[in-house]
């Protein structure tokens, strides 16, 4: 019984007829007891995961659709033609998507840094810190931000489609019909039926009647983007340290010819059994380490730049093997 739960490393790779085939690293000898080993699965999700944060995909996705709708309506106008309405409503879907999903993000992201470091840690105060600064800073972030509070209550405030034709002259004797469309935001509805914060109400009454939503958008996305760049910068030391703390397991792979990973054996030595393989995507396993290293390196904090990856959140993925007979 003592031995149940063993935790051994193998290489995937493929015998002469193209069946799959699994190879031991190190044998016996190298077995981890299933609780050693979670230690490990501990390291490797920490470090798979550097570069996920699905509250910021959903946040990027409903961005890139917002853009999407409203360049495909810009085009359609600037041939003349009159988009449908239901072609306007998906872009307040986006729009709402985006500010739910903003929210969301910020939220998520607390709870993240919270369970990961502590409530009062220096990590939870260098994003309340990074927060708060792209708040005091940026009007658009200020006025999206509490905007999600409003179509809560209220519908999604676009104005009507604005569309606009002007007769151009080309210098010589002939002219033509330019259009243009927008999607604006209505400031004296928004006025008369939000309860936004006095710094939010006084700078509404400074926009115009109907005022363009896409550049505040843009603008509160990069306030977004910056947030979570600093998010990934007080994570990075600790993705590093783990990596550190893999790098003699990870070793025992060199050399050897095939997918990488591990599997859990419930008594060694017995009669064949079936075995979850669980493969280790090293690409992406390197692709995360760069990203951690290039987050912490000085140049790249200086300049507020480094690789900012927005991948899927990292999946185990099991392959079993059958006993066989051969």
């Amino acid at each position: 019984m003592e031995n149940q739960g063993r935790v051994r490393l193998f290489v995937k790779t493929q015998t002469d007829d193209g069946q799959p085939l699994l190879l031991g690293v190190c044998g016996e000898n190298g077995d981890w007891s299933a609780e050693e080993f979670a230690v490990v699965e501990k390291d490797l999700a920490l470090v798979l995961n550097f570069g996920s944060n699905e509250p910021f995909s959903v946040l990027q996705a409903a961005f890139k659709g917002f853009l999407g709708r409203t360049e495909k309506l810009e085009q359609a106008v600037r041939t003349g033609e009159r988009p449908e309405g239901s072609a306007y409503g998906a872009v307040q879907v986006y729009l709402y998507a985006f500010l739910t999903a903003m929210r969301s993000f910020l939220d998520q992201s607390d709870r993240r840094v919270k369970r990961e470091f502590g409530a009062d840690s220096e990590q939870r105060k260098a994003f309340k810190s990074a927060t708060s600064r792209e708040f005091d800073a940026h009007a658009a972030y200020r006025f999206l931000y509490h905007l999600r509070n409003h179509v809560q209550h209220h519908s999604v405030p676009l104005g009507p489609a604005a569309g606009t034709s002007t007769l151009v002259a080309s210098g010589t004797d002939r002219e033509s019909v330019e259009h243009a469309f927008s999607v604006s935001c209505d400031r004296d509805l928004l006025l008369s039926e939000g309860r936004f914060p006095q710094i939010v109400t006084h700078w509404l009454k400074q926009q115009d009647e109907q005022f363009e939503i896409t550049p505040l958008l843009r603008s509160c996305m990069k306030s977004l983007r910056d947030i979570r760049a600093d998010l990934d910068r007080q994570r990075a030391p600790v993705v590093l340290a783990a990596a550190e703390r893999l790098e003699a397991v990870l070793s025992l792979f060199e050399g050897q010819v095939g997918e990488p990973g591990y599997g859990h054996i419930d008594t060694p030595g017995a009669d064949p059994q079936l075995l979850d393989f669980i493969s280790i995507p090293m690409e992406r396993y390197s692709l995360m380490i760069a990203s951690a290293r290039m987050a912490v390196d000085k140049i790249s904090m200086e300049s507020g730049e480094f690789l900012l990856i927005d991948a899927p959140e990292y999946q185990r993925l099991r392959l079993t093997f059958a006993p066989t007979d051969r």
